[in-house]
């Protein structure tokens, strides 16, 4: 678990507006993407692929093929290449008991 450490009075001030934050961005988030997925919606429905006011373009619906790596399989079938091509990175995040999965 680690080295327990009390937090003072500022620092818990910090989280709770830390939390509030992730709130925050959870429901803007949550609009986006609603929204994102409303403009699409028409777009396919009307079979048009740029969107307009006024006569002018302002947004676009574009198509990409994305290349992804199946590394679970790489690991089985070739895991000394696997092994030599894989980095370790160390990241820092913050977790909270009971919020954060």
């Amino acid at each position: 678990m680690g080295t327990l450490v009390s937090l003072d009075g500022y620092t818990q001030d910090q989280l709770a507006s830390y939390n509030a934050a992730c709130e925050a961005v959870r429901e803007a988030v949550a609009i986006r993407d609603k929204a994102r997925a409303a403009v699409i919606a028409y777009l396919r429905v009307n079979d048009g692929n740029v969107g307009t006011i006024d006569g002018r373009p302002v947004c676009r619906l574009i198509y990409f093929d994305r290349v992804t790596l199946d590394t679970t399989a790489l690991k089985v079938e070739e895991p000394f290449t696997y092994r030599r091509y894989s980095r370790v990175t160390t990241v820092e995040q913050l977790r909270q008991d009971g919020v954060n999965p």
